[in-house]
């Protein structure tokens, strides 16, 4: 063969081999890119092996396990407005302080206890206060709608409407998880969270010549409203979380 049909017939062999081997589509492969999801928000794509993009993958897919385009039936998830469902909320925690604190240092008890105890979080007393000044209902102090456990785990309030009746179970385990076994417990509260007549004055006084309503860790009946004891005695506080 001349030279110069040999050097015609390479050129085309590679022409040919070229052509063989070259990509169909019009992405490289391992390429990402941006892509819009059914709901309108931004996804990404990669491109494939054979040289095409797969599916547009969402947010929603790959860290809810939710397909983002999911159709009317598709409602796992959603409350009942087609919101997303939160799911029960996360309980709070309650106990009785494992010191015993004068009438007048009731009312700070139980933050401080908290925090020396490492707990963490907003800790208020379950007392109210009257006095000549005006009257505050314990339950009006709960801003929080619960649930409340002990720090050990039983539940002791499903929500803020039981703070009203009684505990589930003996409010008697401390901010430490120790127990408190029949301790007396400040409250000036009767069933119902609201003021009783006697709180030490607002817990200003602790004189003997006033008295406050007690509660105590032993049942659950008398948990708020057992009566009444002098102000010059000390006791425990029942502390809630908001």
């Amino acid at each position: 063969m001349p030279i110069h049909l040999h050097r015609v017939a390479v050129c085309l062999a590679l022409l040919v081999t070229a052509c063989d081997e070259a990509p169909t589509a019009g992405c490289t492969p391992g390429v990402s890119a941006a892509c819009t999801c059914t709901d309108g928000r931004t996804g990404a794509q990669v491109c494939d092996s054979s040289g095409a993009f797969g599916a547009c993958v969402c947010e929603a897919d790959e860290d809810a396990g939710t397909p983002a385009d999911a159709g009317p039936g598709d409602d796992a998830g959603m409350d009942a407005d087609g919101g997303l469902d939160a799911g029960p909320p996360s309980p709070l925690r309650v106990f009785v302080s494992r010191l015993r604190y004068r009438a007048t240092a009731a009312p700070t008890a139980c933050q401080n206890a908290a925090d020396a105890a490492g707990l963490g979080g907003t800790w208020v007393p379950w007392l109210s206060f009257r006095s000549s000044t005006g009257t505050r209902d314990a339950l009006d102090e709960i801003s929080s709608e619960g649930p409340w456990e002990l720090v050990t785990g039983e539940q002791a309030f499903a929500n803020r409407a039981q703070l009203g009746t009684v505990p589930s179970v003996p409010i008697n385990i401390a901010e430490d998880a120790s127990t408190v076994v029949d301790g007396i417990v400040w409250t000036g509260t009767l069933l119902g969270g609201t003021a009783a007549d006697d709180t030490c004055e607002g817990w200003t006084e602790n004189g003997a010549a006033f008295v406050a309503t007690m509660g105590g860790t032993l049942g659950t009946d008398d948990w708020t409203d057992g009566g009444t004891l002098s102000c010059d005695d000390m006791f425990h506080v029942f502390c809630f979380e908001l």
